[in-house]
């Protein structure tokens, strides 16, 4: 076996394994997005965003009301990691539905600010013609922040599309970021018989048969697809002061009050995640909300003593589940206040971050939070209607596409699951509609609605008609499980 040693023993954060996502994504760009490399269809839909709306609403008329906010100021939302810019298109959108719905004019004045650290994101989100609509009108701009340097956070503000050193950007009413801080490097800690360790990891990665042969430089190696996955890490505890892996006292106490009880305890520490609430903090409004909806650490303490750490890898990414208490805690620590969701499946969290007299605040938690049951478990639905319809379960799939529909979805991943559901029920007419109208609402061109149309002409008995469609559809099928079952059907015409 030619296992080859990348680096020897270093502090998990600077693994190889960060400056393989960091660079895996300035590579992929959109890429990593558009072919399904990364997931992001839990936080990334019409739904999630207009909870998000109605909570950002209830801060901004929180704000207003204490007078941090004028009715003539401009409502600054930051959002971090924004990817595709999936969310801040159905952010928008609902923002602008809901004032309307509402009587509001808090969209005449609103500035959504959508921020990655890969360039190439931030410069696609400006080449779709339903997100230039909303640059043209001043509603969106974009711009370069790298999360894991918040503390520079101020700097890349003023260097967006609009803002400048002379004009810096005025302070937020909201802040959001989607599956980030999972992302962000983190050291990993823990805590022997009450004794205090830090993990450090040496990564290795096996090389194949012919890579040896052909005499590929690791370097090359590291650079393919997927290289993540065959990457191995070998750990060792090392005694630590814990104020020597603390970026301040917030950061110690926090760390000691999650582990209070626990003589034997071990979890993922970020210190780029609580730089990046110390630095939002300082420029929120007063009433100002920052929601980090994320995987939840499923321990609500701390994770169990252990050798393995739940991560997961996508493309060249890393993704692990973030220790919200530790969050929360140093939230509460620096003198914010604070709100975590419980979610029971533990897809993802929101934790709320709010600035003012918590006093104040108690009132205006209630306020915000009342609108969150809308769609506190929308992510749990979403994968129970998939559920079903991957277990043929046909008309509860359908059930439930129907139901976010009434609620006012615009996925046109919904529209396509529901026409499957509905193709099966032998309800092509119904099923032919909803292909319409989520071929309409496809603006980022995700999905494979040739495949959908071969299905309907299949069912119909137009075998021609279904034949040039699911031909169409192979050469863009982006899921090869999916490309499978179009193959197989052709190979049933083709005989």
């Amino acid at each position: 076996m030619n296992e080859t040693v990348i680096h020897d023993f270093l502090p998990y954060s600077e693994a190889i394994r960060w400056t393989l996502q960091k660079d895996y994504f300035e590579q992929r760009g959109p890429e990593a997005w558009r072919q399904r490399d990364i997931p992001f269809r839990v936080t990334s839909n019409s739904l999630a965003a207009k909870q998000n709306v109605l909570m950002v609403l209830d801060s901004i008329s929180a704000q207003q009301h204490i007078g941090s906010l004028n009715k003539s100021d401009a409502i600054v939302i930051l959002e971090l990691g924004c990817g595709l810019g999936l969310f801040a298109y159905h952010f928008l959108r609902q923002f602008e539905l809901i004032c309307q719905e509402q009587n509001r004019s808090d969209f005449s004045r609103l500035q959504y600010v959508a921020t990655d650290y890969v360039q190439s994101n931030v410069e696609a989100i400006t080449q779709y013609p339903h997100m230039q609509l909303y640059l043209k009108s001043g509603h969106l701009q974009v711009g370069q922040i790298d999360s894991a340097r918040a503390q520079y956070i101020h700097r890349y503000c003023t260097q967006t599309h609009t803002f400048t050193e002379s004009q810096p950007l005025p302070l937020l009413s909201a802040v959001i970021a989607n599956y980030m801080h999972c992302c962000l490097p983190g050291r990993i800690i823990g805590k022997i018989t009450n004794v205090w360790h830090e993990k450090h990891v040496q990564s290795t990665i096996v090389l194949q048969e012919n890579e040896v042969q052909s005499g590929s430089s690791l370097e090359q190696i590291l650079h393919k697809p997927n290289a993540i996955d065959r990457v191995k890490e070998h750990g060792q505890w090392i005694p630590i002061a814990i104020n020597d892996v603390c970026i301040n006292a917030a950061h110690q106490a926090a760390l000691n009050d999650i582990t209070t009880h626990q003589a034997n305890t071990s979890f993922i520490s970020s210190e780029a995640s609580l730089i990046n609430i110390t630095e939002i903090s300082q420029i929120l409004h007063p009433m100002a909300i920052y929601l980090i909806h994320d995987k939840a650490c499923v321990n609500q303490n701390a994770h169990t003593f252990n050798d393995i750490y739940d991560h997961t890898n996508h493309g060249n990414s890393t993704a692990y589940m973030v220790n919200f208490p530790l969050l929360l805690t140093y939230a509460t620590q620096i003198g914010l206040n604070t709100y975590l969701t419980r979610s029971p499946s533990y897809t993802v969290q929101t934790l709320m971050i709010q600035k003012g007299d918590s006093s104040t605040c108690q009132d205006t938690f209630r306020l915000i939070f009342q609108n969150f049951n809308l769609n506190q478990h929308m992510s749990d639905l979403f994968r129970l209607a998939h559920d079903c319809l991957a277990s043929r379960a046909f008309s509860l799939a359908a059930h439930l596409y129907e139901k976010f529909i009434d609620r006012g979805a615009e996925d046109p991943d919904v529209f396509l699951n529901l026409a499957k559901a509905l193709i099966a029920l032998g309800d092509t007419h119904r099923a032919q509609e909803m292909i319409t109208q989520g071929r309409h609402l496809d603006h980022f061109q995700l999905m494979n609605f040739d495949h959908l149309d071969g299905l309907v002409a299949h069912a119909q008995g137009h075998k021609e008609n279904a034949l040039r469609y699911l031909k169409r559809a192979l050469a863009q099928e982006r899921d090869p499980n999916t490309a499978t079952d179009i193959q197989t059907l052709i190979s049933v015409y083709n005989k």
